[in-house]
């Protein structure tokens, strides 16, 4: 009895560090084919192990038994042919001016000369004891008379319509963590709490008393994934349900919006609680499903005879194409992963795209990539910025349709605002010195050709 509950015991004590090891990075590919696959590999390695910090504290840790466990945890983890050297270096400054780098840790499973194609990549991290005051750039733009104007962010919350694709959440909750997370990059920033208010909106009247609120050229964020909030006066008497999307695009074009669709088909469903009675064949009443001719009708709005030109008259058609597909597993543009390290905002890398958008298909409405987040799987983008071109060669308004899977990872469409406009982020000094390191990762295979 006393060696089965032994046996137990280490079942139970070896599967829970398979987990400890799973929780800092995924099982890679058992070959490498290139140098460039090498360096992306290798940095996804640094920013995985560090997720939860467990990099950095034992790279500022006075004891050698962390850094062992992120060295054994990289022999565990790397196929048997890759090498590695992991090296931490302390930043100096003895003489002002010149940057002195020191070693201070260092592990490997090599002992040779690093076979040829290998690849070194830098990981950057600051003391958990260090202060930092960060003061990110508002964002915005230069008038035709070179006056500095900032952008005006609206997040959709409307507690009067109901949200589809958003599992776990609801409007309110995520426009919430929304704000918490963008009103640093915005001067401006307004909830907008119901549809009467969406209404004046799209009316073009500011919703504040800010003299900073602009309704030109703003982002529209809406929280409630496949559904788009309709006021109550496009629904009764007469149900214009059908060509609210239409009517959306065409001021989206009007005031240049950003129209950012967090999750899913971007209007899919409309929705007001007070105005619909229907559900959405899923038991959520306040609904109207229209399907995909919701987004078509959006692009034939934005694609309307506005103040840039047209060539087309921009009459409403009922046009259920399809403009999307599930392309599955979706990886990040070299782009992307650019702005998660210097913004340190980082998604999950696991991104399922069940609702990835047609290139070909959008292009139909003299739209044109201005942005891409995900590598695309042929015709299709899991997320991307997409700019209405008008005849007269300027941007009429623009479309960020991510489509992935349910729940909503709101830190993907954060990244996209930040990379369509880059606002510098200003660093204070730190507050004590010796709190700046630098880990390099150099990987190599064994054998390869």
């Amino acid at each position: 009895m006393l060696r089965t509950v032994e046996a137990i015991f280490m079942v139970v004590i070896t599967f829970g560090a398979m987990l400890v090891v799973a929780n800092y990075v995924y099982i890679p590919p058992p070959r490498i084919t290139s140098s460039i696959g090498q360096q992306e590999y290798a940095q996804d390695l640094l920013q995985r192990i560090d997720e939860n910090k467990a990099l950095t504290n034992a790279v500022f840790s006075e004891s050698n038994e962390s850094w062992s466990s992120i060295t054994k945890t990289l022999v565990d983890i790397l196929p048997p042919n890759v090498v590695f050297n992991i090296t931490a270096y302390k930043i100096s400054e003895d003489v002002p001016g010149t940057l002195r780098y020191v070693t201070v840790k260092t592990g490997s499973n090599f002992n040779g000369a690093f076979p040829s194609g290998s690849v070194s990549v830098s990981y950057t991290m600051t003391s958990p004891e260090a202060t930092v005051t960060q003061t990110p750039e508002k964002i915005g733009y230069k008038d035709a008379g070179g006056t500095q104007m900032y952008t005006t962010l609206y997040i959709l919350k409307c507690s009067d319509a109901n949200g589809w694709w958003v599992t776990g959440f609801t409007g309110e909750s995520l426009a919430q963590e929304t704000y918490n997370e963008m009103s640093t990059y915005f001067d401006t920033t307004v909830v907008v709490n119901d549809t009467d208010q969406f209404e004046r909106l799209l009316g073009g009247s500011p919703l504040t008393g800010s003299p900073s609120e602009s309704v030109q050229n703003a982002v529209i964020l809406n929280m409630l994934g496949e559904a788009v909030p309709i006021p109550y006066d496009h629904v009764v008497p007469v149900d214009k349900s059908a060509q609210f999307p239409y009517y959306v695009g065409q001021r989206t074009a009007l005031y240049n919006w950003t129209w950012v669709s967090v999750v899913g088909y971007p209007f899919y469903y409309v929705s007001n609680k007070n105005a619909i009675s229907g559900q959405n064949t899923w038991g959520i009443y306040g609904m109207t499903v229209l399907g995909q001719s919701g987004v078509n009708a959006f692009l034939q709005g934005v694609n309307w005879q506005g103040p840039g030109g047209s060539p087309y008259s921009g009459a409403y058609i009922n046009n259920g194409a399809s403009r999307t597909s599930s392309i599955g597993v979706v990886s990040f543009t070299q782009l992307l992963k650019e702005v998660e390290n210097y913004y340190g905002i980082y998604p999950g890398h696991s991104q399922t795209s069940t609702r990835a958008f047609s290139k070909s298909g959008i292009e139909l409405y003299n739209f044109h990539l201005k942005t891409n987040f995900f590598n695309p799987v042929g015709d299709f983008y899991a997320g991307a910025v997409w700019a209405h071109t008008g005849t007269d060669g300027k941007t009429w308004g623009s479309l960020m349709p991510i489509g992935l899977a349910r729940t909503p990872d709101l830190r993907v469409a954060v990244l996209g605002i930040l990379a369509v406009y880059r606002p510098s982020i200003y660093r204070s000094d730190f507050s004590v010195s010796g709190t700046t390191r630098i880990v390099t990762l150099q990987i190599g295979q064994l054998g390869a050709s």
